[in-house]
């Protein structure tokens, strides 16, 4: 139950914070839903206009109080001041027929008697004025008097009516916002006596029970619950308790604060995948902090709107990520920030069900630093980002590729593994496997490492080149990252020339032949596919058989559009690589490892010219 206890830490920092700015999580026995119209009335309770609220508008998600049964189809009284058009309104059976008259009936019914208890025990003005308005059943007649609205688009209405109360002197005329207003109904709320007192399995002490837990966690359509236990007829509890109260009994406060905290939490910083997996990263001092998968220059990003740090070295880019990281996670002197929380959400339908905490871990702020800085200094290769000023640019083919020092996130590893139209729950599942590896300083998934090769050494199928160049950066980051972690040997972020090993020297001959071979179609204006690109994935499996077919049968040709000292520069380039290799290396026709193309990429760099792909900075169009 730790969770629980964190959350409602960091519900209470919050709250009492003063240099918080902006939404702070809304109060206990509160929840947010979507506002279809405003109804302004004056002091007396007279009705003077309704408005529509703009989606688009940034309070079209109300705060309005409720009860616990919110969470859950009841036919009990949930809201007691803002509902749906047919709960609230005694006169809208007069103007619009529906179905099952009768419960709707008793809902109007409930919710009147819930909303007179309260105004009756808090006295408020405010509240009493919508209670003596709502008194008079005019509301359907009042809103179609208006002429903004007909009885078949009333009917068709989906959203909660919420209230305005202009009083002289009052400048809150919002009930949504009133402070006053939402304590009120905390107070009213806690002092029911039909509430079960118990013992919290959260703190220890003895509380008022949550009769049923929120929902709504994700967003405002998310109906899957984290703890439910009142299924009475299946096997949620059944043969291990009696009752659902043994199974789990948490007070109200601590579940509403909780989930109040996770809501807004995960609304500033959470990370959601449209499978529906969520992560979210977490202090007790409610600072926001980054995701725990984002790429390197999704780091550079948060600093500036454009990200133009070119690193020329390793080193200088570990250095400036250390930089970054202890700046997101602050000196550790305050208590609040040494602690950070990681929680990954799920449930196995999108919107229904019971939700599942996949992971929840509990990390020391330098542990979590050193595991980032090993995490982002070990994968670190040449990676290629989409650069664009709106991301949704992509899909249009608007923006560039860039390619520089970085580290690829999860979610680019994932798409190289498996394709960038890969359904969205491996793209989650994925995720979620890497996280361990990032928090635990572990290896890659040697599953996702092979995927990544194969999609690396199939680069014919993909069009771009920007697209290619990422595909092979990392692969390259994933193989050097698991190879550093395995056998503790490092390559370096430039070409190895006196690298004798042999996967790294057949990467070095295919990069070769494929520079050739470009550098002839360029002389006779021929665009198409390098022999190299087209017999990769077969050279990974068979080097030494597909590469004499390459030395021997497709490179001749290209060799004749060559200037000879060009032809003579490649061929001597060819020899010199051919004779590090040892002879039982050269012959062996064994697949290739990820290692080749480190070797391939590295070479290319070396071999492109210097005023274009050889410039960390360069752009590259997608083409």
């Amino acid at each position: 139950m730790s969770w629980l206890t964190e959350l409602e830490a960091l519900y209470d920092a919050v709250q009492n914070s003063t240099s918080i700015d902006g939404d702070k999580p809304i109060p206990i026995y509160h929840i947010c839903n979507n506002a279809c119209m405003t109804v302004l009335l004056d002091g007396g309770g007279n009705f003077i206009t309704a408005e529509p609220v703009d989606k688009k508008n940034k309070d079209f998600q109300t705060c309005m109080p409720c009860t616990e049964s919110a969470a859950q189809s009841t036919i009990e009284a949930t809201y007691p001041l803002c509902d749906t058009l047919e709960v609230i309104s005694g006169d809208y059976a007069k103007f619009i027929e529906i179905d099952k008259q009768e419960n709707k009936d008793k809902k109007h019914a409930l919710f009147m008697d819930l909303l007179q208890n309260w105004c009756k025990f808090s006295m408020n003005k405010k509240l009493n004025t919508v209670f003596s308005y709502l008194k008079k059943n005019c509301l359907i007649s009042d809103l179609i008097s208006t002429g903004l609205w007909t009885t078949d688009e009333i009917k068709k209405m989906k959203g909660f009516v919420r209230w305005s109360v202009e009083i002289p002197g009052d400048n809150q005329a919002a009930l949504w916002n009133d402070k006053s207003i939402q304590q009120s109904w905390i107070d009213y709320y806690d002092s029911l006596s039909n509430r079960i007192t118990g013992f919290c399995y959260a703190d220890g002490e003895i509380e008022k029970l949550a009769k049923s837990h929120p929902s709504k966690i994700r967003n405002s359509g998310d109906k899957a619950k984290i703890i439910s236990s009142n299924d009475t007829e299946n096997y949620t509890f059944r043969g291990r308790f009696v009752s659902s109260d043994e199974a789990c009994q948490i007070s109200s406060h601590i579940t509403q604060k909780a989930h109040n905290a996770l809501r807004w939490i995960i609304d500033k910083q959470g990370e959601r995948f449209s499978d529906g997996l969520t992560v979210v990263t977490w202090n007790r001092a409610g600072k926001k902090l980054p995701f725990l998968g984002e790429s390197s220059l999704d780091l550079e990003k948060k600093d500036s709107e454009k990200a133009s740090t070119i690193y020329q070295t390793a080193q200088a880019f570990a250095e400036a990520i250390n930089k970054r990281l202890t700046g997101y996670y602050g000196d550790g002197k305050d208590l609040n920030t040494r602690r950070i929380m990681l929680m990954v959400l799920n449930a196995a339908t999108a919107k229904s069900g019971r939700m599942s905490i996949l992971q929840y871990r509990e990390l020391d702020r330098t542990e979590l630093i050193n595991s980032l800085n090993h995490w982002y200094g070990n994968l670190v290769w040449y990676t290629c980002y989409w650069q664009s000023d709106d991301p949704a640019d992509r899909k249009n083919k608007k923006g560039h590729y860039i390619s520089k020092i970085g580290t690829p996130s999860p979610e680019t590893i994932a798409q190289t593994a498996y394709g960038e139209r890969v359904k969205n729950e491996l793209v989650g599942k994925t995720v979620q496997r890497i996280l361990p590896c990032i928090t635990d300083s572990l290896p890659i998934p040697s599953d996702i490492e092979i995927q990544c090769i194969k999609s690396a050494s199939n680069l014919l199928v993909i069009d771009s080149y920007g697209r290619r160049e990422q595909i092979l950066g990392t692969a390259c980051a994933v193989y050097k990252y698991n190879h550093s972690m395995k056998y503790k040997e490092e390559f370096k972020l430039a070409l190895e020339e006196d690298r004798k090993d042999r996967d790294y020297l057949y990467g070095r001959l295919l990069a070769v032949a494929q520079q050739l071979e470009n550098a002839a179609l360029r002389k006779i204006d021929a665009d198409r596919e390098t022999n190299a690109v087209r017999y990769m994935q077969r050279f990974s499996m068979f080097p030494a058989e597909t590469w004499r077919m390459l030395y021997e049968k497709k490179l001749p040709s290209y060799r004749r559009h060559l200037e000879p000292g060009l032809s003579a520069w490649f061929e001597q380039k060819i020899q010199d690589i051919t004779a590090l290799f040892r002879t039982e290396d050269y012959i062996s026709n064994k697949p290739l490892t990820g290692e080749y193309l480190l070797g391939y990429q590295c070479q290319l760099r070396e071999l492109r010219p210097k005023n274009t792909s050889h410039n960390e900075s360069e752009t590259m169009n997608n083409n």
